[in-house]
């Protein structure tokens, strides 16, 4: 007997905390921390559209979604844990040996959801097609349920194979890359001692270190006249909680690299049980001459590799200096349906006329287009090492 039920309250995200952590493994960004965090910081207009499946044997699947209702959408199902914090790799969580039928039952409920579970459009950003529960349910609404998904482009997922050791990252660099990092950013740098990298031991020292990175990352967005991250209300105190809970048990990684004493670049991640994650990074413009980006991003992979990691994530973002570290992408994508019935159906293709002819009226080949107006950035989108 199988069957899924909603949760649409935050309180009660509790009572399946266990599983829910369980069932995300080793992803951070699907696990409860994350999504109890974003759900404080940033879900002020969202209600709770979490589903978990059951059987006989307790919650074989969770798929964790929010509900916002609003007028040019309708009522739109999103992901905990994307948006603002731009979570990567989200989707269903499921039970190993029970993805196609927790896909199944999950298709099923949505496709005859009424009443208070209504639902107009489901949108999924920080989808990997590659990820086998979510293509399963992609292609039994499509094929049971006569649901389409329209499928954008999304940004990467950047990571670099470090089981190999050092000599492993170096050889995926260029040629020319690679004698840049031996012969400069090691040898003038790193091993004189000019550059170190401090990592954080107490909650108070990585509030400090993450308040110097926000200000170099600020800084080099306001260069280009574009809001960066910690603009977006809730952002900050999404950071600063996650600190809060994960330093302690040793899973936050907070660290500044320092050039003649003072620092230059500073990182927010986290330790998974087989790779780092470089989430948000900020260099100081005044030095940016020094690389410091790039002494950054070299020492942390130095660290991972001392620590055991099989690699380091540098999660989103199509940023050139991630090929020239050596990393290799993982697809993402956007996945947007609309709901079975008419009216959705309806508005669903009536707002993605409108977002053609907007960006009909936005290309280049137009100049009597207004300008787009400046966007936020995502944290881990950053070019901090060119």
């Amino acid at each position: 007997m199988w069957t899924v039920e909603r949760i649409d309250n935050a309180a009660g995200f509790d009572t399946i905390r266990d599983d829910w952590d369980r069932l995300a493994s080793a992803n951070r960004m699907r696990s409860i921390v994350w999504c109890q965090n974003w759900w404080a910081c940033f879900a002020s207009r969202y209600i709770p559209y979490v589903l978990v499946v059951r059987n006989e044997l307790g919650i074989q699947g969770i798929f964790p979604l929010a509900l916002d209702n609003s007028t040019l959408r309708g009522r739109r199902l999103i992901l905990i844990g994307s948006g603002r914090a731009c979570g990567d790799d989200l989707g269903i969580l499921a039970a190993c040996g029970a993805e196609e039928k927790v896909a199944s039952e999950l298709s099923n409920w949505l496709a005859n959801a009424n009443g208070k579970d209504t639902w107009d459009c489901l949108d999924l950003d920080g989808i990997q097609p590659s990820n086998r529960v979510i293509a399963e349910f992609q292609q039994q609404l499509r094929s049971v349920h006569q649901i389409d998904f329209e499928v954008k482009p999304s940004e990467s997922c950047w990571a670099i194979e470090i089981s190999g050791g050092w000599e492993q990252v170096l050889t995926s660099m260029s040629k020319r890359m690679r004698r840049l990092v031996k012969n400069s950013m090691m040898t003038d740098y790193i091993e004189t001692g000019r550059a170190r990298l401090k990592v954080a031991e107490s909650i108070e020292e990585a509030r400090s270190m993450l308040k110097t990175t926000a200000g170099f990352h600020q800084a080099r967005w306001n260069e280009r006249n574009i809001k960066g991250c910690f603009v977006v209300d809730g952002f900050n105190d999404f950071l600063v909680s996650l600190i809060e809970h994960w330093l302690p048990t040793g899973i936050a990684y907070v660290a500044m690299l320092e050039l003649d004493g003072k620092p230059a670049a500073g990182v927010f991640g986290f330790w998974g049980p087989q790779e780092l994650s470089l989430y948000l990074v900020g260099m100081d413009n005044e030095v940016q001459e020094h690389r410091p980006g790039w002494l950054l991003s070299i020492e942390s992979i130095r660290l991972a590799i001392r620590s055991g990691k099989q690699r380091v994530n540098l999660l989103r973002g199509d940023e050139e200096y991630k090929s020239r570290l050596g990393a290799a992408p993982t697809v993402q994508q956007r996945w947007i349906a609309s709901s079975p019935r008419l009216l959705p159906r309806l508005r669903g293709a009536a707002l993605r006329k409108g977002i053609e002819v907007r960006d009909w009226f936005r290309s280049p080949k137009h100049s009597h287009a207004k300008a787009a107006g400046p966007v936020a950035s995502s944290p881990s989108s950053t070019d901090a090492n060119t």
